[in-house]
């Protein structure tokens, strides 16, 4: 039995990983900026015009070539903690996939095990 875990350690991890990091912290681009109105005024009437001019995003490929945008809203924060939506971004409107609280890294992690 220690001899097994000695060559399974020895031999390495069959487990391989790959990470990258991103920050929300773009200003919302003139042509998102309607879409993120919308979305803003349904979800948060109450604070709509502060929340519209406190968003901020990943501006690149993820929403113009991927079409998926991380639009955080930094006003009404808990410890660093704000409203983030991650929404499909269709040609009239966001189409939201997932609220939550988050602070403004990203971290994607990808791992895959060899067979």
């Amino acid at each position: 039995m220690i001899l097994a875990v000695a060559l399974v350690l020895a031999a390495g991890s069959p487990v391989s990983t790959a990470s990258a990091g991103l920050t929300i912290k773009d200003p919302v681009p003139s042509e998102l900026q309607a879409r993120v109105a919308g979305l803003l005024q349904d979800m948060r009437s109450g604070d709509a015009d502060a929340a519209i001019g406190a968003a901020r995003i990943i501006d690149g490929d993820l929403w113009r070539q991927y079409g998926l945008l991380f639009l955080r809203v930094e006003v009404d924060c808990r410890q660093e903690l704000c409203m983030t939506i991650i929404a499909r971004v269709n040609s009239n409107e966001l189409v939201p996939e997932l609220i939550l609280n988050s602070d403004k890294f990203l971290h994607f992690v990808d791992a895959s095990v060899d067979l």
